[in-house]
């Protein structure tokens, strides 16, 4: 660049040079000439520098002598000579002060390129690092619309950034937090340029928790915020963990509440029947009516402590499984037997049906009978009187799959999920029946689990029944085939009526 600058002001210097020539040897005054001839020095000196503007200067005033020595002979004039020397002098000086003022040009501009340039290299890496940053980062103005995004917040949203920009953020915020978002966004300030909000943000995966940490970056004549530049970063798992947690705790205190009042109401006949047993005028009659009264109150108490016990045994896996080949069909059995008094009492309708088939399992007798129980004891417990129970097994797959369906108080949705966690009860179910500590249904999933099995609740809603599924693996054929075909029991007949293999028929 600059050699070809040099050629053009030397080139200007030759033409310069030559229209001097015909400007001294055309009869103009030589003064004027000159003074004319100063142009072409400045035009070579701002093209080429200070060399082809001297060169011009002296190439001129050589050619200007050189004619008029030809036209005039001998003889130079003293005003001309003047001219002349004026000339190379202006000639000089013009060179030296356009090659100033050219180089001062030239600076500037390289540095106007090099501030540009720096700016361009300073907002790739800027780009380039907020690019690759897991972080998702938006800039924005606050009436929504998106001036900038970076690729993790593209990402999010399942598209590129290009098309997010002049799109409004608050499209992708749930609709319950707007309010909250706007209020906060609009406390930033110049006092408090910074603020953290955490909401739900709609990505290509689904509504997420973020974190935003929200930074002002411009401000109008009032000190409100216009323009803000966020970073997310997704905590969904934070808040499904501190939920959790929220949950565990009320049912913990539900639980100790229940369980407070599970405790105290055996204890108020105990003291009671203790009273009367102290009285010296009771008969005997009375003493086997309060004996009678207060075994039972013990026998609850015992069982509340025992559930207690095998729920904190299991939760740390103390509890041995003497597990041994066996007959599902002999739990089942040994299940009826163990709710039959509640079924009875309630006047309930039982349908047992477990097939013609050995359904052979590995396991715990007692365990499984426990399990079973619990899910006949509950259907009995909240089913109203004269309502149905039915329980089915049978091989399903590589399973044997016990059913017990009642039509019962049935089950909202929500519950189904959470109802064999610990301390869970159904509230509905509380208020229509006598309690309970509501911790069956997690100490029998907890078995069924040991056992390498699964258990599973279903209902079609409240008051349309429940239905629930114990599944274990199918294990070696167990001994005593084709026995208890059928089994059906009436709350108004004997369980033990009929055949040992087919009861109450």
């Amino acid at each position: 660049m600059k050699g070809r600058s040099a050629v053009g002001g030397y080139a200007i210097a030759l033409a310069a040079a030559a229209g001097a020539a015909l400007c001294a040897a055309w009869p103009l005054p030589v003064e004027l000439a000159l003074l004319a001839l100063v142009v072409p020095v400045v035009l070579a000196a701002f093209a080429g520098g200070i060399a082809p503007g001297i060169a011009t200067t002296v190439l001129t005033a050589a050619a200007v002598v050189a004619m008029r020595l030809a036209r005039g002979g001998d003889t130079w004039p003293g005003g001309e000579g003047a001219a002349l020397g004026l000339f190379v002098v202006q000639g000089f000086a013009a060179s030296w002060l356009v090659n100033v003022a050219r180089r001062s040009r030239a600076e500037a501009h390289e540095d106007r390129c090099g501030v540009e340039e720096a700016l361009r290299q300073s907002e790739a890496r800027y780009r380039a690092i907020v690019d690759t940053q897991a972080e998702m980062v938006c800039r924005f103005r606050l009436d929504g619309r998106i001036l900038f995004v970076n690729g993790g917040y593209a990402r999010a949203r399942g598209t590129a950034p290009e098309t997010l920009v002049g799109r409004s953020f608050w499209d992708f915020i749930a609709d319950e937090d707007r309010p909250g978002v706007r209020a906060l966004l609009e406390q930033l300030s110049p006092d408090a340029p910074e603020i953290r909000i955490e909401n739900r943000f709609e990505t290509a995966d689904g509504v997420r928790w973020t974190l935003w940490t929200n930074r002002a970056l411009a401000f109008d004549a009032s000190g409100r915020c216009i323009e803000a530049q966020s970073t997310g970063i997704d905590i969904t798992e934070r808040k499904e963990a501190e939920e959790a947690l929220r949950e565990s705790n009320r049912r913990k205190s539900e639980f100790l509440a229940v369980l407070g009042h599970e405790l105290r109401n055996p204890l108020a006949p105990l003291s009671a029947g203790v009273e009367l047993l102290q009285q010296p005028t009771i008969g005997f009659e009375s003493i086997v009516k309060v004996r009678a009264m207060m075994k039972r109150q013990l026998d609850h108490l015992s069982r509340l402590v025992e559930d207690l016990l095998d729920l904190s045994r299991i939760s740390r896996g103390e509890v041995v499984l003497r597990k041994a080949p066996l007959d599902m069909r002999d739990v089942v059995d040994a299940a009826v037997e163990l709710c039959m008094p509640a079924i009875v009492q309630r006047e309930h309708r039982l349908i047992v049906d477990t097939g013609r088939a050995p359904l052979p399992a590995d396991g715990d007798f007692q365990r499984l009978t426990q399990v079973i129980g619990n899910l006949l004891s509950n259907a009995a417990k909240y089913t109203e009187p004269g309502g149905s129970i039915t329980v089915t097994a049978a091989v399903e797959d590589d399973n044997v799959a016990v059913r017990v369906r009642d039509t019962g108080f049935g089950l909202p949705a929500e519950c189904l999920d959470s109802l064999f966690d610990m301390f869970t009860q159904v509230a509905e179910h509380r208020e229509r029946t006598a309690g309970g500590l509501g911790i069956g249904l997690a100490l029998s999933r907890q078995l069924v689990a040991r056992h390498g099995g699964s258990i599973e609740a279903r209902s079609d809603g409240p008051g349309l029944g429940s239905e629930f599924i114990v599944r274990l693996p199918l294990g070696w054929e167990a001994p005593g085939a084709e026995k208890g075909v059928r089994h059906l029991f009436s709350s108004r007949t004997s369980p033990f009526v009929g055949s040992p293999t087919e009861k109450g028929v």
